[in-house]
């Protein structure tokens, strides 16, 4: 869910700046752009995108009713994906692994190294696109400024004004190891719910190729032995572990309390329930809001 804040005249303003990046979305980040991408409606077979489909569907079914208005279809003309990573098994924890964009309205994958097998290309593949469709769908709110972006006042659990301040203090843990940067727990939240789909869908694809297997493996959140890459260490170690932590803490229903109000913008829910489990020790204001960061005034 996206809108638009401040007066008509300022919403008109930032709008014709979205249009702008999302007409051409890859002119705006060729620098980040590291070779040649297509969509991934030419770069999926037909039978490989009747399964992703076959997927998204299927995953779509599980939202709850009360959140399906919020719920994108997906766009894979909008989703594009690098040919042959040449690391050893690139997509997910690849650096060409741009994720979601939200002023461009696009994602961008790698797709895995080509010595993976089918099955963990796709999978990778159906993991991203479920990952990222959950970024697109979070509400995000804009403010009318005059710097070249549209600036992205409110994102899901999370705020930024204008100074450039979020709404989560820096070093949330180290104040207190309860708590959790709000980015940080939406990115990790979304990935559990991602793998508590898929993991049931996998359990018995274990193959001969090593690299296929530490992709189902990855999927399902079991910490590997020796990991792809530092990115996928540091994303076991400082999003995927402190998230888990926080929510069995908090005894979190990972839908009620943090996806839903992800994609809606409202807060209560989750505020209500940090303060009932505390006994009204932890709030969203009172405990993870930085002194420096300012509420918009709308």
């Amino acid at each position: 869910m996206e809108i638009l804040l401040g007066t008509q005249e300022q919403k008109e303003k930032t709008k014709r700046k979205l249009d702008f990046f999302r007409k051409n979305p890859l002119s705006s980040i060729e620098p980040a752009i590291d070779g040649e991408v297509v969509t991934a409606s030419n770069w999926l077979s037909s039978t490989q995108l009747n399964n992703i489909f076959d997927l998204y569907h299927s995953f779509s079914s599980q939202i709850p009713d009360s959140l399906a208005s919020y719920w994108p279809s997906l766009d894979l003309d909008r989703t594009y994906i690098y040919n042959n990573d040449i690391e050893e098994i690139g997509g997910f924890y690849s650096p060409k692994s741009l994720g979601y964009l939200h002023i461009q309205d696009i994602s961008i994958f790698s797709g895995c190294n080509p010595d993976i097998q089918e099955t963990g290309q796709l999978l990778d593949f159906a993991r991203a696109a479920l990952h990222d469709a959950l970024h697109r769908a979070t509400f995000r709110s804009y403010i009318c400024t005059h710097q070249r972006f549209p600036h992205r006042y409110q994102y899901g659990l999370n705020y930024r004004d204008e100074a450039g301040n979020t709404f989560t203090k820096t070093g949330i843990r180290d104040w207190d190891n309860r708590l959790i940067n709000l980015n940080i727990l939406m990115e990790g939240t979304i990935d559990i719910v991602v793998s508590d789909f898929l993991t049931p869908k996998i359990r018995d694809l274990c193959n001969e190729c090593d690299k296929t297997n530490r992709i189902i493996q990855d999927i399902a959140h079991e910490v590997p032995d020796n990991y792809i890459n530092d990115r996928q260490k540091y994303y076991y170690r400082s999003v995927l572990g402190p998230s888990r932590e926080f929510i069995q803490h908090w005894k979190t229903d990972t839908w009620k309390h943090i996806i839903g109000p992800m994609l809606s913008g409202e807060l209560s829910e989750l505020d209500s329930h940090l303060i009932e489990e505390s006994g009204g020790d932890i709030s969203l204001d009172g405990s993870f809001k930085s002194a420096k960061f300012s509420y918009a005034n709308l």
